[in-house]
């Protein structure tokens, strides 16, 4: 799953648009729901700027206004290169959904928000140094949640494991031992260990 996160350090401003944008990818998803082609609206639910957002107070606007003259540099939306977010081999831009997330955001706000590439080890001490404003790279745990504001799921992420071909399935391997399995340091192993539950061992 990919999330917002912002460091509890951050401006309440940061705050401010970490909730506007939420609500906003859930009126848009509210809007997304499958209907009947008769019923379906001639035009898309889209939303230019953060005040068109219905619910959204004038103290938020006012709030949004004043990080438009603090935040002149915009903000950095740090991700690991993969799917999501990868260099164009041309121009050395970002593309993928992460990018294209941010070009969404920088139109709603009026503010710049900008994909950059780091190391998994860099995106947590990019937070806490404040050289990253937001990831969409991290999942909310307990820990985390304590330490950072972070939203819930915008995109799922299919979880999968590849072997060598022709090498024994985990099922088989968990017959003789426990597998042995590699992870990101920090990542939510509990997630993953649930989703291989049905092997033994692990």
């Amino acid at each position: 799953m990919t999330q917002i996160m912002v460091t509890k350090m951050s401006l309440k401003i940061k705050d401010t648009i970490a909730a506007a944008a939420v609500l906003a990818l859930i009126i848009i998803a509210a809007g997304c729901r499958q209907q009947p082609p008769a019923k379906q609206p001639d035009a898309t639910l889209k939303f230019t700027s953060y005040r068109e957002i219905p619910g959204v107070t004038d103290g938020e606007i006012a709030a949004i206004e004043r990080l438009k003259d603090v935040r002149t540099g915009g903000f950095v939306y740090g991700m690991g290169l993969s799917t999501e977010m990868f260099r164009d081999r041309e121009s050395g831009g970002m593309r993928g959904y992460a990018a294209m997330f941010c070009e969404w955001l920088t139109g709603l706000f009026g503010i710049e928000f900008k994909p950059a590439a780091f190391e998994w080890g860099d995106l947590a001490s990019g937070l806490e140094s404040g050289t990253i404003d937001f990831t969409g790279d991290m999942t909310p745990t307990e820990e985390r949640r304590k330490k950072y504001h972070m939203t819930d799921a915008i995109a799922q992420r299919t979880l999968r494991y590849f072997r060598l071909a022709g090498s024994q399935p985990l099922s088989l391997i968990a017959e003789t031992r426990a597998p042995r399995l590699a992870f990101f340091c920090g990542d939510d192993h509990a997630r993953i260990r649930r989703r291989l539950a049905h092997i033994r061992h692990v």
